[in-house]
């Protein structure tokens, strides 16, 4: 399945190449007996439904066209929303600055889970300075399992 998910996925991207719409991550998923795959997609000034219909018909006929896919399965295109994963180094450079939650594989501090201000990224590794002490952490990318944004309430 990791091979097909990979061709779908080029599939995906090549597609998305066409428009000016950033492709932000591609799910290949179980779901029961057929399959679902979730596409993320963004771009300047948001996503409308419109832009979620074009990628959406545009990878179902290709897939179709193709018969890549030996299971039924359904596509889901959608915005990445307000918590957006972040995954590729384009991610970590655009969002300089803004609130993140990072967790780690290992401790640092004693601490994997870290809620902060993204200050820099560069060379395999980012700062974050954490949310209301000020206190800056070097992680490297390799020891990071998950980073997304998060709202940044300016009221508390």
């Amino acid at each position: 399945m990791d091979k097909l998910a990979d061709v779908v996925k080029q599939i995906i991207k090549e597609i998305v190449l066409t428009t000016n719409i950033e492709l932000v991550d591609v799910e290949y998923l179980k779901a029961g007996r057929s399959r679902l795959l979730r596409i993320f997609i963004d771009k300047k000034g948001g996503v409308t439904i419109g832009d979620c219909q074009l990628i959406s018909k545009k990878v179902s006929q290709e897939l179709d066209l193709k018969n890549l896919i030996p299971y039924k399965y359904r596509v889901e295109v959608s915005s990445p929303g307000l918590n957006r994963v972040l995954k590729k180094d384009e991610d970590f450079k655009h969002f300089m600055g803004r609130l993140v939650k990072i967790t780690t594989y290992s401790q640092y501090s004693g601490k994997n889970a870290f809620v902060g201000y993204l200050k820099a990224y560069n060379k395999g590794e980012m700062v974050i300075e954490l949310k209301g002490c000020r206190k800056l952490f070097k992680i490297p990318i390799s020891e990071i399992a998950k980073a997304r944004l998060e709202i940044d309430n300016v009221f508390g």
